[in-house]
């Protein structure tokens, strides 16, 4: 029996099932909503301070995580159990059919939680955790059936603006998988710093050069291969899938100050020749320590540039276990390419008209590259290029164009992911007297609260639609705590927009039960911001 939202929001129980009384869901800080309750209002649940957790081998890491709450949030002692049956049963069951789908059931007799795969177990797990948050021992009897609305519910960490140390990223992913978002997309180039080790020694000074900017007194700047495998380990285990990004053909100034001749030979022309400077900016080939966009692209005129990515993508993607890698392809304007020799002389001999059609040329021959390893290129969608690859995925972001992304995705076959400004972008302010630094739009939690991934549009229209991201752009955000009091409690609003079915979506009765789940970050070490307005006086 599914639930609907009024005024009042109240979980109404199916007959057939046993079920007769209501549960007022603002008593459950539930976030997503479920797409499903019930419950008889009968009895409850006490948990012992011992309990036995009953799961099969290959739940092993679902009933650790489930362990280390029960001590955490109610210190209570879990031990294996001696049997199939436990306190607290873990399964994984065949009738779920969506992998991420759970069912929760609570009873005067125990806990169970099935899943249709282990990641479905690990959510309905976490459910279990919000629950303790005000329930503790004495857990209402009830059944939560529940699976998402959207497979890709993402965040995108930045540390190519501001490097963020390993153990602070590893902290960010548990924080998120808490919550069922399961993708993190891993932001790792960009004209403030080149941040992933390259083996190959001839592109030592990515590391020497393009990391050392921007970056916490005493670090290196940029992830070892030992840590990213670490991160993506780390990940694994909760659930979360790790999307490795690097940007070109800009935003790459990382790249191009450790190896000048990567871009255009008219961007080396310009800074040294007087008469040019009087026609153009200068272009300096350093790393930048300031927020915006270099326009020194990468060369896409010169096989030493497809070379130089061939190597460092064939190392990346033996990193990184997804099938998808984003190569950006954002905010690239074509100046430096329509006067650089090489790239007219290559456009020349491959028949292409414009500096449009060398962008379309430039993202298939990389797209090519990738799919050689296995692996789906995603990019930031811009309308002015022609054509992308057949098969690539494109995230929908600049402000009021996601309708139109959406179009061309029905009409040519490509995947969306949506992260629109107006919604999504949640290094904008989020509160009026925020530092908008001089441009960015506000974006408040109900403001992200608002936001359909679908466009309201049509299910057979939707099925282009991955999902939804939120990104968390760090020109601004030195650290991980500045990170988390932009990122949540917005990042719950996306996470019900991803979840959960619209016609269970309530603005009001959300703000009744994210306030004790952002209370509760604040609590434990996670420095979410407090919207008064929306929660009242934090108690």
């Amino acid at each position: 029996m599914k639930y609907a939202f009024f005024s009042v929001l109240v979980f109404w129980a199916g007959i057939v099932c046993g079920f007769a009384a209501p549960v007022p869901v603002e008593d459950l800080p539930l976030v997503p909503a479920p797409k499903e309750i019930q419950s008889s209002g009968k009895s409850s649940f006490k948990m012992p301070p011992t309990v036995t957790i009953a799961a099969p081998k290959a739940l092993g890491s679902e009933a650790a995580i489930l362990k280390r709450i029960l001590k955490k949030r109610l210190n209570v002692t879990a031990s294996p159990a001696a049997g199939t049956r436990g306190t607290i049963t873990l399964s994984v069951s065949r009738r779920i059919k969506n992998r991420e789908g759970y069912e929760l059931k609570i009873s005067r007799n125990g806990i169970s939680v099935s899943g249709g795969s282990p990641a479905g177990v690990y959510y309905g797990v976490r459910t279990l955790e919000q629950l303790f948050i005000t329930q503790k021992k004495n857990l209402p009897e009830l059944k939560i059936v529940d699976e998402p609305r959207f497979a890709y519910r993402g965040l995108m960490l930045d540390p190519a603006r501001n490097f963020l140390p390993a153990e602070d990223v590893k902290h960010f992913i548990e924080t998120m998988a808490a919550h069922k978002l399961n993708t993190l997309h891993f932001h790792l180039s960009d004209d403030q710093g080149w941040r992933v080790e390259i083996k190959n020694p001839k592109y030592k000074k990515l590391m020497s050069v393009g990391a050392q900017k921007n970056k916490p007194a005493g670090t290196r700047g940029y992830y070892t291969q030992k840590e990213i495998r670490d991160i993506v380990k780390f990940a694994a285990k909760h659930h979360v899938e790790v999307v490795p990004e690097i940007d070109m053909p800009g935003h790459n100034m990382g790249a191009i100050s450790a190896y000048p001749e990567l871009t255009c030979e008219y961007v080396r022309r310009v800074n040294d020749d007087p008469a040019l400077l009087r026609q153009f900016p200068k272009m300096e080939i350093e790393i930048w320590s300031k927020a915006g966009v270099s326009e020194a692209l990468l060369c896409a005129g010169k096989k030493s540039t497809y070379a130089f990515f061939d190597d460092v993508l064939g190392e990346l993607c033996a990193l990184f276990p997804s099938k998808r890698f984003h190569l950006g392809g954002d905010e690239a304007p074509a100046k430096c390419w329509d006067h650089c020799k090489d790239c007219q002389a290559f456009m020349k001999k491959e028949g292409l008209k414009n500096t449009q059609e060398l962008m379309a040329y430039f993202f298939q021959r990389n797209f090519d590259a990738l799919a050689k390893a296995g692996k789906t290129a995603l990019y930031w969608y811009e309308l002015d290029v022609p054509n992308y690859p057949k098969n690539a995925v494109m995230y929908s972001w600049r402000m009021g164009h996601t309708q139109q992304a959406i179009d061309r995705a029905l009409n040519e076959g490509y995947k969306v992911i949506c992260c629109p400004g107006e919604y999504a972008y949640f290094d904008y302010p989020q509160v009026p007297g925020e530092p908008n630094h001089g441009w960015m739009p506000l974006t408040t939690l109900k403001r992200a609260y608002e936001f359909d991934p679908g466009y309201g549009r049509p299910e057979k229209q939707q099925h282009s639609i991955l999902g939804c991201e939120g990104t968390l752009w760090a020109e601004h955000l030195n650290s991980l705590d500045k990170i988390y009091e932009k990122a949540f409690p917005r990042a719950l609003a996306l996470v019900e927009a991803g979840w959960t079915p619209m016609s269970r979506r309530d603005w009001e009765n959300f703000k009744r039960r994210a306030a004790p789940l952002v209370r509760d970050m604040r609590k434990n070490g996670v420095p979410a911001y407090w919207p008064k307005d929306d929660f009242g006086i934090e108690k």
